[in-house]
């Protein structure tokens, strides 16, 4: 007598996903699409998992800084399944001209940013909000202080629609400045 018998040997299986481009701390919607990708009866988890808003879904947000691998594993019991997915992050170095300390009696001057060839567009806000452009250039023309702090907020903008900001304190000398104890 013969005996026959079928053998299926599982294996684990490991991939990647087209990777993802984004902003800086701009959301994304990671892993495989719904339409063509199904658990059955997988278990998801996602790694690293305090960087998703929930590592147990198929589909969850992440917001990076920087350039991150993220691995959905899908343990079906016998064998997992891993899936990788690169989120890269456009991020662009900026520069601005520093904090600068003058006297009441100042004669205009200048503060610079640059975004070393990167940006497109720049805009100077008293606003850390960018409520309030004061100007869109990468000088800023500063003739008239009032305050003895003065903030400067700059904020690049690539083509791709990614933003990059810096800030440039002007503070008077002999201005009063009232300070205020530590609680």
């Amino acid at each position: 007598d013969t005996l026959r018998r079928n053998i299926s040997i599982k294996a684990d299986t490991a991939y990647s996903i087209a990777p993802i481009d984004t902003c800086i701390g701009a959301p994304v919607l990671l892993g495989p699409s719904i339409d063509t990708f199904s658990l059955g009866n997988g278990v998801s988890f996602w790694l690293p998992s305090d960087l998703v808003s929930d590592p147990t879904i198929l589909n969850p947000i992440a917001a990076v800084f920087k350039d991150q691998i993220f691995r959905l594993i899908i343990d079906y019991g016998s064998c997992q399944e891993i899936i990788s997915q690169q989120v890269n992050v456009d991020e662009y170095p900026i520069a601005t001209s520093g904090d600068t300390l003058i006297c009441s009696d100042f004669v205009p001057f200048v503060i610079t940013g640059t975004a070393f060839g990167q940006a497109e567009q720049f805009e100077w806000s008293t606003d850390p909000d960018f409520d309030d452009i004061i100007d869109n250039d990468s000088v800023l023309q500063v003739n008239n202080l009032t305050q003895a702090l003065n903030y400067f907020y700059l904020r690049t903008t690539k083509a791709s629609g990614c933003q990059m900001m810096d800030t440039v304190l002007v503070t008077i000398s002999d201005f009063d400045i009232q300070l205020t104890a530590d609680t």
